[in-house]
């Protein structure tokens, strides 16, 4: 009876140290994973920002104005996408989180790109929301598109003002939520049509709001 509790005894240790090492095996495997991802959304931060610097050189190079507009918006908008993957850090989670500084800090670069810092204020009013990276990304881009749309046609020139986004559940028990921005600028054109305007920055927008199973709407 002693040489088989033995034997069990020795069964046992060696189930324990396989699961052991099966563990240590995982634990090594998930930490390297991570550091994959950790390295490629820096790679990808790093390739976003030298897009954005060469078109900014481009650029300069134009001589058509709308053109050289054209190239400077989207080399803005590339370099939003680097800030907000900087801004999210480097976390290999796949959820993150929405809040007042996650807004007001985008808000600030978007207007620090338009070139507006010190006569455009914002202001965020925002229900902190966790949701996936690949959520909150076209969700961050929204608010640049508006905020720069802001900016560009609702105070130009040296046109001093405030713009306010706020983010609310539309119902406690939904997870739906409303995004708004505002602005107290000049304002649309009496004529202003917004479903045939030929703006490609509204086109974003509301390519990502049915991206997010949302609907965009532009009122005076």
């Amino acid at each position: 009876m002693a040489t088989l509790s033995a034997a069990w005894i020795a069964i046992l240790r060696a189930d324990v140290l396989r699961l052991q090492a099966e563990r240590d095996d995982a634990a090594r495997l998930c930490a390297l994973n991570e550091a994959m991802v950790v390295e490629a959304r820096h790679r990808h931060r790093n390739n976003l920002g030298m897009a954005s610097a060469m078109l900014n050189i481009e650029s300069r190079h134009l001589d058509d104005r709308a053109a050289r507009r054209a190239i400077e918006r989207t080399a803005e908008r590339i370099g939003v996408m680097a800030d907000i993957e900087r801004m999210l850090g480097d976390q290999a989670a796949s959820a993150a989180r929405i809040d007042d500084a996650f807004v007001r800090e985008l808000i600030s670069r978007t207007i620090l790109a338009a070139g507006a810092e010190g006569r455009v204020e914002g202001q965020t009013f925002v229900q902190p929301v966790d949701m996936p990276r690949d959520t909150l990304l076209p969700l961050a881009l929204i608010i640049n598109e508006c905020v720069a749309n802001a900016v560009e046609h609702g105070f130009p020139g040296d046109g001093r003002g405030e713009i306010v986004v706020r983010l609310e559940a539309l119902t406690e028990e939904s997870n739906a939520y409303q995004l708004t921005v505002t602005d107290n600028g000049q304002g649309l054109p009496p004529d202003f049509d917004p479903a045939n305007a030929p703006s490609l920055g509204l086109a974003f927008i509301n390519a990502f709001a049915i991206q997010l199973g949302g609907a965009f709407r532009l009122q005076a």
